[in-house]
């Protein structure tokens, strides 16, 4: 049985990719077998470990430290030293960026909004991938603050991540908000600050009725 929550709550934070698009992780592990590489391994060569702050290139292109090309570059020759083959990460999230966003998490999101809910997007991303991402829905429209890593300076899972969202949209009470993310990191990350979470699968069905319960209950 689910705990239930202490507070109502009054604001929603969503993450971009994973929850409105199938996982990135998801392609990279597909990719991985296509290839003959470990998908362990690939994982770790493209994202870094993900739930530490460090100065692994994409981890840098996410706090808008340096540029994408150049972070696709040391990738590929990464690749073929470490797997023997090179491998190009924008062809491997391809399909991801290609892909339509999931028609039900856009009507919950504005379904959220009607019911008088404050909601932010707080994306880990790259500057240049922002006209790519952000051409897919109205985004602006759907949310009251969109906030993207690479703009900001700061990524998932830091704590002044979550806190700028939380600053942006007006919430001075962690417990009021609730995170909704693919990457566990992300969801440790938003309950050590206060904040409830919810991790989104593969199958977002199961994500989106517990998103109705806890908030719209």
């Amino acid at each position: 049985m689910q705990k239930a929550l202490a507070s109502p709550i009054e604001t929603v934070i969503f993450d971009f990719g994973g929850v409105f698009t199938t996982s990135p992780l998801a392609h990279v592990r597909h990719h991985a077998g296509e290839a003959g590489v470990d998908p362990a391994a690939l994982v770790e060569l493209m994202l870094g470990g993900y739930g530490n702050e460090s100065e692994h290139p994409w981890q840098r292109v996410e706090r808008g430290e340096l540029a994408l090309e150049e972070c696709r570059i040391w990738a590929r020759l990464e690749s073929k030293r470490r797997f023997g083959i090179e491998i190009d990460p924008m062809e491997v999230m391809a399909p991801l960026m290609a892909e339509p966003v999931r028609e039900a998490m856009i009507e919950l999101v504005a379904e959220l909004g009607q019911k008088g809910v404050t909601l932010g997007l707080l994306t880990n991303n790259a500057r240049e991938l922002r006209s790519t991402w952000g051409s897919l829905a109205e985004w602006d429209e759907l949310f009251d603050q969109v906030i993207d890593s690479s703009e900001v300076g700061v990524r998932k899972p830091s704590p002044e991540a979550f806190q700028l969202a939380l600053d942006r949209c007006d919430q001075s009470d962690a417990g009021r908000a609730l995170m909704v993310d693919d990457f566990p990191e992300n969801i440790a990350g938003a309950r050590a600050l206060g904040l409830a979470g919810v991790l989104v699968d593969e199958d977002p069905a199961p994500a989106i009725a517990r998103i109705r319960e806890l908030v719209l209950r």
